[in-house]
């Protein structure tokens, strides 16, 4: 009982940074969850951009040229004199000026090495853009002169050609339509319930486990298995009272879904994920002496798993051998019954068993490694 009392006497100066960790975390959590979930797929549109053309070949490929112009930007008359093109290029109500040379069709069709002159604005993707399309009409209507020899059949194939679009999908990906908050909430959660229970337990630990305190306890008629039990009974309700801070949080913030069959198993998977904290926060604090390496080794661990078991970045994104790493992690496990129970009804519960099992595994290994240790220094 003394041990516990000693926990709790520790525990209170952590009482504000607990709180303080764990509201920020909410309201980051809230933010992210926020953000992943309105966040919609990003398609590429094709914009217009004011351009000005000096036509000093009049061909009939400048003219086509500049008629292709007009059916996809804007086509802004310019004196061809250079200072009226920069200020006309500073004042932005031109973003790119063209300039086709004299004989350009006839360099061009001859095989000469002759290209288009610009003014453009500096980094600007938009005339990046422009002119990969002017380059890509130049070269079908060239190819298409030489076979119909008819300007106007040449035109009409190229732009039927250029109008051909690809669509483009990122493989795996899942629309953000189908996925709900509650999936983002929990899914960030495993980096803020690492960070928070490494933060707040490890200090506490590191603590009881200094010499001075081992000596006092051990001194007394207390033994050091009952010692570590009431350790491991401290530990463990507080890191309860932090898990259930987030539940409860999750519970009144997402009821419609949390009440449910996913939103349990949900709420099991967090909580058999806390327990691994917890087994990591253990041996943290046998393994560690000086308190402030635990924010750094909090960090280095609750950003290294996020990164490569899928949390910061979509799985589909991953290359294959991130991935095999992240296996030797418990937040892939942990992962990979969270992606499940967005199958609702279709989930496989054999999946979700087995990711429970995975995690549970590596928090024995957690506490069994810190209560070796822990045995080795003692003998020591």
């Amino acid at each position: 009982m003394q041990v516990f009392k000693a926990f709790i006497k520790i525990s209170r100066q952590s009482i504000g940074i607990i709180l303080t960790y764990t509201i920020i975390f909410i309201v980051f959590l809230e933010m992210m969850s926020r953000f992943n979930s309105t966040a919609t797929a990003s398609e590429f549109t094709e914009s217009s951009i004011n351009i000005a053309v000096i036509d000093n070949d009049n061909s009939s490929l400048s003219n086509n040229l500049l008629k292709y112009i007009d059916s996809k930007h804007n086509i802004i008359d310019i004196d061809t004199d250079i200072d009226d093109i920069r200020d006309a290029m500073y004042r932005r109500s031109v973003d790119y000026v063209l300039i086709i040379p004299e004989n350009f069709y006839e360099n061009i069709i001859a095989g000469n090495n002759i290209s288009l002159e610009s003014y453009k604005l500096p980094d600007s993707v938009a005339a990046e853009f422009v002119e990969l399309q002017l380059n890509n009409f130049i070269s079908v209507y060239t190819a298409y002169i030489d076979m119909l020899d008819n300007s106007d059949l040449a035109y009409e194939k190229t732009a039927n050609v250029l109008k051909a679009e690809a669509e483009v999908s990122v493989s795996g990906s899942t629309s953000s339509d189908e996925i709900s908050i509650p999936h983002y909430f929990y899914m960030f959660l495993t980096y803020i319930l690492l960070s928070v229970i490494v933060m707040c337990i490890t200090p506490i630990l590191i603590t009881m486990n200094t010499e001075e305190i081992k000596i006092r306890t051990l001194c007394s008629s207390l033994s050091s298995v009952k010692r570590n039990i009431f350790i491991a009974i401290s530990t463990f309700s507080l890191g309860l009272i932090i898990f259930l801070l987030f539940t409860v949080f999750s519970l009144i913030r997402f009821s419609s879904d949390m009440f449910s069959t996913v939103g349990m198993l949900r709420i099991l998977n967090c909580f058999i994920y806390m327990i691994v904290c917890l087994g990591i926060s253990f041996s943290a604090g046998v393994f560690l002496k000086n308190r402030n390496t635990v924010s750094m080794l909090a960090n280095v661990i609750g950003l290294g798993s996020s990164f490569l078991t899928g949390v910061f970045v979509d799985r589909s994104l991953l290359a294959p051998s991130v991935l095999a790493v992240g296996k030797f992690l418990p937040c892939y496990w942990y992962i990979n019954v969270e992606n499940e129970l967005l199958r609702f009804g279709n989930h496989n519960t054999r999946t979700i068993i087995y990711g429970y099992g995975m995690q549970i595994l590596f928090a024995i290994v957690l506490f069994a490694l810190g209560i070796v240790f822990s045995k080795s220094k003692k003998s020591e």
